[in-house]
């Protein structure tokens, strides 16, 4: 079901996902307001959180608050690991750069990670397409 992700693994495993924009053109007065700082992704976490949210739109499965408050060092199932990553990627659009410190911290792999393990169990140590 969610082995659309695992193609995300070796490219998340390096260092660089974006980088924060930040306005040095403006003064940062009333006739010259700067803009707010914001990360610029690359076009692959563009294409991973495209992805994420149209998987759970076409899924019925937008309800991401019913994890918020669990620890990813519990077990979870596949589909609550989907919603960590589905609530961090919405997360995203009201603090800026939360994607991106869980891309550089290893927290986004690790969620994957542990789904694929759970597929791995599940069917045997197959091979998916990626």
């Amino acid at each position: 079901m969610f082995s659309f992700l695992f193609k995300y693994l070796d490219y998340f495993q390096k260092s660089s996902f974006g980088e924060w924009i930040v306005d040095t053109k403006h003064k940062g007065t009333r006739d010259d307001p700067k803009d707010f700082p914001y990360v610029s992704y690359d076009d692959i976490v563009l294409q991973f959180i495209e992805e994420i949210n149209e998987f759970a739109s076409n899924n019925d499965m937008t309800d991401y608050h019913s994890v918020q408050g669990l620890s990813l060092d519990s077990d979870l199932t596949d589909e609550q690991l989907f919603y960590k990553l589905l609530e961090i990627v919405r997360i995203e659009r009201f603090c800026d750069g939360l994607l991106l410190s869980k891309l550089e911290n290893g927290t986004i792999v690790n969620i994957i990670k542990r789904i694929k393990q759970k597929y791995d169990l599940l069917l045997g140590d197959k091979n998916y397409e990626k």
